[in-house]
C-alpha cells in the first residue's frame, strides 16, 4: 500500500511534536511503539528528515537545486 501525502504529513507532524516534547519539555514519549527521550533526539531528527523528504516527494517538490542549461 502506497503512502499518501496526507499520511506523510501526519507522520511528519507526529515526529515534530515528539521532538518538541522531548527537547523543550524534557518528556519521554512513545512513537510507533518506541519509548524515546533526550538520548534519542538523533533518531527523532532522522525521522523528521525522512518524513520531510516523503512530503516533498509526494507533493512533487524536488530536493536540492536544479540545473538549467542553455541549448544553442
Amino acid at each position: 500500500m502506497a503512502i499518501t501525502l496526507q499520511q506523510a504529513k501526519e507522520k511528519l507532524q507526529i515526529w515534530l511534536d515528539a521532538e518538541e516534547r522531548i527537547a523543550v519539555h524534557g518528556q519521554s514519549v512513545n512513537v510507533d511503539g518506541d519509548d524515546l527521550n533526550r538520548a534519542d533526539l538523533k533518531q527523532v531528527a532522522a525521522r523528521i528528515v525522512y518524513w520531510e523528504g516523503k512530503v516533498k516527494q509526494l507533493s512533487g517538490k524536488r530536493r536540492g537545486m536544479r540545473m538549467l542549461g542553455v541549448v544553442r
